[in-house]
């Protein structure tokens, strides 16, 4: 394990900057995989198309920058994988266990809500927990 709580800390200060919403693909596994994976390559704008609520233009970096330096810190050294572990409907949301696989061969989980929006799944940044 590497920094769950840390993870799960980043991501829900993170929420307080969000406003807006843009298109994103409809699978839960696809949603949580791409948007883990676009930070820790540091590319923001895409990981941006897959939260509930966008971030300002100025604001992209400030916000994902903290979860793409822990990823890419040594103990880590970059996500590897991202795997979907499990899937739990709570009606107006559904919560999806996760497992990161670093570089470095260490891994770590995390709880992170998504709810249905404009017909696509979009991760919300408050609920990511560990």
């Amino acid at each position: 394990m590497f920094h769950s709580k840390k993870i799960a800390t980043i991501i829900a200060a993170s929420a307080f900057s969000l406003a807006g919403c843009s298109p994103t693909p409809s699978s839960v596994s696809s949603v949580v995989k791409d948007f883990f994976m676009n930070i820790s390559n540091e590319n923001f704008e895409k990981a941006i198309e897959y939260v509930e609520l966008k971030p300002k233009e100025e604001e992209e970096r400030t916000i994902f920058m903290p979860l793409y330096e822990l990823f890419n810190e040594p103990i880590c050294g970059g996500l590897k994988d991202v795997e979907v572990l499990s899937e739990k409907d709570r009606g107006k949301y559904i919560v999806v266990t996760v497992e990161f696989v670093c570089n470095s061969g260490k891994k770590d989980m995390a709880d992170v809500g998504l709810a249905k929006s404009e017909g696509a799944w979009r991760i919300i940044f408050t609920f990511l927990r560990r």
